[in-house]
C-alpha cells in the first residue's frame, strides 16, 4: 500500500501552525509554541513552499493570521516593540521572567512593512502559563477589519493601518474570539463559560 500524499515537515521543534497564505504558497507558523501556550516564547516564521525555504519575521511573537486578501498579516508581539512608529522591522524588549504588556502588530504584506502597533492593556503583566491562543487575531471576510481581544477580556474591531479602533464588549468577559460570518456581519466568540454571536454594531450580542 503507498502513501497517497507527501508529508511536508515545518522545521524545529515544538512548531505550531498558524495560517496559510490565500494562495496557499506560503505558512506562517510559531516555532517554539507548545499546546497554544507562548511558553517558551516563538517566533513566528513564514515558509515559502514554493522554494522550500523559512524566515524568521519576528521574535517573541506568534498566532499569526493572514487577511483574506493577502495584503497584511496580524500577529502578538511580547513585551513592548522598539519603536512606536510604523517600519519594516521590529523587535521586543521582552526579557523572560518580567511582566510585559501584548501587542497587536499588523504588518503590510509582501513587503513586510509594520502598518499598525496596537497595546492590549495599559500595564505590564506577569502572564506566566497564559492562553496565547485566547487573544489570537480574526480577519473579516474581505479583510478590511481585524478583531481582536484586549487584556480585560473585551473585543474590538480596528482597521489595518491601526485606525476607527472600536469597542464591541465592555464588561463581558469574551474568553476567546472565534470567526466572523461570511456575511461579515457577526462574530463568534466564546462568553465566559457558552458560545454567544456578537453583532458588528457595539453591545449587541446573541446567545
Amino acid at each position: 500500500m503507498t502513501n497517497a500524499c507527501n508529508l511536508l515537515r515545518l522545521r524545529g521543534a515544538e512548531n505550531i501552525f498558524n495560517a496559510w497564505s490565500p494562495d496557499g504558497q506560503e505558512v506562517l507558523d510559531a516555532q517554539g509554541a507548545t499546546c497554544g501556550l507562548l511558553e517558551p516564547w516563538p517566533n513566528l516564521q513564514m515558509w515559502d513552499l514554493i522554494h522550500n525555504t523559512q524566515e524568521i519575521l519576528v521574535e517573541d511573537a506568534g498566532f499569526g493570521a493572514w487577511s483574506p486578501d493577502g495584503a497584511h498579516i496580524a500577529f502578538l508581539l511580547l513585551g513592548e516593540p522598539e519603536s512606536a512608529q510604523p517600519r519594516y522591522s521590529i523587535k521586543s524588549n521582552y526579557v523572560d521572567g518580567q511582566p510585559f504588556r501584548l501587542h497587536l502588530i499588523i504588518m503590510g504584506m509582501p513587503h513586510k512593512m509594520v502598518t499598525a502597533i496596537v497595546p492590549l492593556g495599559s500595564e505590564p503583566k506577569k502572564w506566566g502559563r497564559w492562553g496565547g491562543s485566547s487573544f489570537w487575531p480574526v480577519w473579516s471576510p474581505d479583510g478590511k477589519w481585524l478583531m481582536g481581544k484586549d487584556d480585560t477580556d473585551d473585543v474590538f474591531l480596528i482597521r489595518p493601518d491601526g485606525t476607527d479602533r472600536q469597542a464591541l464588549t465592555h464588561g463581558l468577559q469574551v474568553r476567546r474570539i472565534r470567526q466572523w460570518s461570511p456575511n461579515g456581519r457577526r462574530l463568534a466568540i466564546r462568553v465566559v463559560s457558552r458560545g454567544a454571536l456578537l453583532s458588528t454594531r457595539p453591545d449587541h450580542y446573541y446567545d
